[in-house]
C-alpha cells in the first residue's frame, strides 16, 4: 500500500484533519497535503514522516468496502465486506 493512501485511511478512520497531524508529526500542512496526493515531501519532510511511521503511528487500517448486490427479487442490498449478518 502506498504511503498517501495509509496515511489518508489513517486519518479518516482516527478522524485527524490534516493540519493536526501535520503538526504532530512536525511538517507543515501543505507539506502533508502533496504528499497524501502522491507527490515527495522535501528530504526533511519524508524523515519526519517515516520517523513518525516507525514510532508514533498505529497499523494502517483497512476501509471496509461496501458491496452492492442483488438479492433474488432483484432489489438492491447493500452490505458491509465481511459483515457476518451478510
Amino acid at each position: 500500500m502506498r504511503i498517501a493512501k495509509m496515511i489518508r485511511i489513517w486519518r479518516a478512520s482516527e478522524g485527524i484533519d490534516q493540519k493536526d497531524l501535520a503538526a504532530e508529526i512536525g511538517i507543515g500542512a501543505s507539506v502533508l497535503s502533496r504528499v497524501e496526493k502522491g507527490k515527495s515531501p522535501d528530504a526533511a519532510g519524508a524523515v519526519k514522516i517515516m520517523a513518525w511511521m516507525l514510532s508514533d503511528a498505529p497499523e494502517p487500517v483497512e476501509p471496509e468496502r461496501e458491496t452492492l448486490r442483488l438479492n433474488y427479487g432483484g432489489e438492491a442490498d447493500s452490505s458491509v465486506e465481511g459483515d457476518a449478518d451478510a
